[in-house]
C-alpha cells in the first residue's frame, strides 16, 4: 500500500471506525464520549471507548481501552490509531494515554477526527516526545508501514461486483412475466427487485420473484452472465497481496454453476462462501477490505472491523444510508487505486 493512501484513506477509515465505537462510550458524568480504533500489524482492528465510574479515578480512557483490548488478543505491533469525539474541534489524548500508547508505539500515525470532518494527523512521538522507558532502545520502530502482512484477508461479492448479474436478472423477470414487467437498470432502486416498478408502474409479485430467482440459479443462465469490466485483472492483481474470499447469497442450487463460472473466467474458486443474505461478515471472518454492492452488508463488514468497506455504485445503493464508514467506488480501477 502506498504511503499517500495510508495518510488519507487509512486515516479516514480508522476515524470512521472510531466514530462507530464512540456510540458505545459510557460517559454519564462528563458527557464527553470518546471512540478509538487501532490497526494491528496483522490487519486486525481493535476499538475502545471511555468507560467512566462514579469513583472518578476508576475511569478508563478510550485510548487505553482500545490498547488493552488489542494486547489481550495477542496484538503487539501497530500501524495506526484513530480517535473520534463528537466535538467541533479535534480533542487530543490526555497525558496518561500518551504515555500508555508510547509503551507500544511511537512512530505510529494518529488520526484525530471530530464532527466538523477535519482529521488532524499526528503521531505518538509528536504528542509525547520524551516518553518514559526503562530502556533507551526504541521499542516501537517495528511499526513501519512496510511490515504490513502480504496476506491480509479480503472478501469480494459476486453478483454485480464480479458478475453483470443485474441485466441477466431483468431478462429473467421479463421472461417469467411474459413481458408484462420490463425493468431498466435505472428502475432498480431497491436491492429487492420485487419492490421496483418499470416505466409503466408494473411490478413483479413476490411469488413471481421466487420463480425468477430459481430461473436465474439454473446452470444455463449463470453460464451466460458476463464479467464486469476490469474484474478479472483487478482480482489477479489483488491476489498478490490479499487472501481473496468470494462470498455470495445465491441459492444452493446455483453453487456448482457459480464455481464453474468463476473457474471459467480465471477466478480462484477454492475460497468461495455460499451464505445467507447479510451474513457474509460472519461466515468469512475478519477482513481488511470488502467489495460489495449491498450497503447493509458493507456496513456489517465495517462494524465487524473491516478497514476498507467498498461499495460498487449502482442505482439500488445510491439511496439509503450514506454513512461515512463506506467508500463508494465506480468500478475496479478505483478499487485498485484505493487498495494498492
Amino acid at each position: 500500500m502506498h504511503h499517500a493512501n495510508i495518510n488519507t484513506v487509512l486515516g479516514e477509515q480508522l476515524v470512521s471506525l472510531a466514530r462507530l465505537a464512540c456510540d458505545h462510550a459510557y460517559a454519564p458524568y462528563s458527557e464527553f464520549p470518546v471512540g478509538v480504533s487501532i490497526l494491528a500489524s496483522d490487519g486486525r482492528i481493535f476499538t475502545g471507548v471511555n468507560v467512566e465510574n462514579a469513583s472518578y479515578g476508576l475511569t478508563i480512557c478510550g485510548e487505553r481501552s482500545a490498547f488493552v483490548s488489542a494486547i489481550s488478543c495477542g496484538a503487539k505491533e501497530f500501524l495506526g490509531i484513530a480517535i473520534f469525539t463528537p466535538t467541533e474541534t479535534a480533542s487530543f489524548p490526555c497525558g496518561a494515554c500518551r504515555q500508555f500508547m508510547a509503551e507500544f508505539c511511537s512512530n505510529v500515525p494518529i488520526f484525530i477526527g471530530c464532527n466538523k470532518g477535519e482529521i488532524v494527523h499526528t503521531s505518538v512521538v509528536d504528542l509525547l516526545p520524551n516518553s518514559f522507558h526503562f530502556s533507551q532502545g526504541d521499542k516501537t520502530s517495528i511499526s513501519t508501514y512496510e511490515r504490513t502482512p502480504q496476506q491480509l484477508a479480503m472478501c469480494i461479492d459476486i453478483d454485480n461486483v464480479l458478475a453483470a448479474s443485474d441485466s441477466t436478472m431483468r431478462k429473467c423477470i421479463e421472461r417469467v412475466t411474459n413481458g408484462r414487467v420490463h425493468l431498466s437498470y435505472d428502475d432498480i432502486c431497491s436491492f429487492d427487485y420485487w419492490r421496483c416498478s418499470d416505466i409503466h408502474g408494473q411490478q413483479i409479485t413476490y411469488e413471481e420473484w421466487k420463480v425468477c430467482h430459481d430461473l436465474f440459479s439454473s446452470p444455463e443462465i449463470i453460464s451466460q452472465i458476463a464479467v464486469l469490466p476490469g474484474a478479472v485483472e483487478a482480482v489477479k492483481e489483488l491476489s498478490k497481496g490479499f487472501k481473496i474470499h468470494f462470498a455470495t447469497s445465491r441459492l444452493p442450487a446455483a453453487r456448482q454453476a457459480t464455481l464453474e463460472w468463476l473457474h471459467s473466467h480465471g477466478f480462484p474458486s477454492e475460497d468461495t462462501h455460499f451464505v445467507s443474505s447479510g451474513q457474509k461478515h460472519q461466515a468469512v471472518g475478519p477482513v481488511w477490505a470488502c467489495v460489495e454492492d449491498d450497503l447493509n452488508q458493507a456496513m456489517a463488514f465495517a462494524k465487524s472491523g473491516c478497514l476498507f468497506p467498498l461499495v460498487i455504485s449502482h442505482p439500488w445503493n445510491a439511496l439509503g444510508d450514506r454513512t461515512w464508514a463506506i467508500r463508494r467506488v465506480t468500478g475496479w480501477e478505483q478499487v485498485l487505486d484505493i487498495l494498492l
